[in-house]
């Protein structure tokens, strides 16, 4: 076989189409693709880039220092004038502890977390742990600017953590922050390992279903270019049998419920966790928070699967149905037909 004719099998699908017809084809075919390309970016890439994790949390040492010391203040009956009245230090706060071994504390649990990471991320095939220095600089605009250097990222193979915040701040060595603010055992905790199970689950139905987009939108591609190849001599696809076109509608219209319950239900567990992050740990610098490349590409696969869909099902269910075909209605030709009974 020639090059030639390798060429103009290759380009078959693509010639010979009304403006309609190539408009339909390049949103078909060029969504299919970004589709499947997001996708494979949101199930392969945390593999091969650390940088593109599900979820973040966010622990500097200060912050932590400064909420360790609010939470032991607020467990106890302070005065008001606290930080006001010199003469207040030493006298008793509530029924146990005054302000300075409250201060006692706190210097000792920010000695013990001082050596902790900065920041953990977690992705669907690694868990990791990252610390960096920060410095003060001046931008352009003659404003002061906090900015880090020296970043150095440690991961493991560590699967379903992303949800598991309370094991994740352990790893880190935060052991001391979670007994003061939970007040108990909480790696332990019947009712928070059942409801960490439940979200991995529920994550993991949902990875599922994104695998699904992606092997549809591979079957949408792939039958887009073997129908528009083989139309015959018609420039748009009027000779495919309807059946075929109302399957490829309904596996796309398929495929983008799939993938838009897939990513609202990942972003709804994150901001489940987040919301519960932020009720207990906030005071003490601690923040839960979603990775935003990889959240933008899981929602660009959502964007590309709607665009398909859309290209597939609104020109066959949505359209103006096509005129009826006119026939003569000649007087002499009615009179024939009737008299040929008589």
């Amino acid at each position: 076989m020639t090059w030639r004719r390798v060429t103009q099998k290759l380009s078959k699908p693509f010639s010979n189409l009304t403006k309609l017809e190539r408009f339909l084809q390049a949103l078909r075919v060029g969504s299919a693709c970004l589709a499947i390309f997001f996708s494979l970016m949101v199930l392969v890439g945390p593999a091969v880039n650390n940088r593109l994790y599900m979820t973040r949390i966010n622990c500097a040492h200060l912050d932590v220092s400064y909420g360790l010391y609010n939470s032991l203040r607020s467990s106890v009956s302070l005065a008001p004038t606290i930080f006001g009245d010199n003469d207040s230090k030493n006298q008793p706060m509530g029924n146990s502890l005054t302000n300075s071994e409250i201060k006692l504390l706190s210097d000792y649990a920010e000695a013990q977390v001082a050596g902790a990471p900065q920041y953990c991320t977690s992705s669907l095939w690694s868990w990791c742990y990252g610390n960096y220095e920060s410095y003060q600089t001046v931008d352009k605009s003659g404003r002061e600017v906090t900015k880090t250097r020296n970043e150095v990222l440690t991961c493991s193979k560590r699967r379903d953590y992303a949800f598991d915040y309370r094991s994740q701040l352990e790893e880190m060595g935060l052991q001391s922050i979670l007994a003061y603010a939970y007040q108990s055992q909480v790696s332990k905790s019947t009712q928070y390992s059942e409801s960490v199970a439940s979200r991995n689950h529920r994550s993991s139905l949902a990875m599922n279903g994104i695998v699904f987009s992606c092997c549809a939108q591979l079957m949408l591609l792939a039958s887009a270019l073997i129908i528009y190849a083989n139309r015959g001599l018609e420039r748009d696809l009027s000779k495919i049998p309807n059946v075929v076109l109302h399957a490829l509608a309904v596996l796309s219209l398929i495929a983008c419920l799939s993938s838009i319950i897939s990513s609202s239900l990942i972003t709804n567990l994150v901001i489940i966790t987040r919301n519960e992050v932020a009720s207990k740990l906030k005071d003490f610098g601690v923040s839960f928070s979603r990775g935003y490349t990889w959240f933008t590409l899981l929602w660009l696969t959502t964007v590309c699967c709607i665009i398909t869909m859309a290209s597939w099902a609104l020109p066959l269910w949505c359209a103006n149905p096509p005129p009826e075909p006119k026939y003569k209605t000649d007087d002499s030709i009615l009179i024939g037909k009737y008299t040929q009974y008589f």
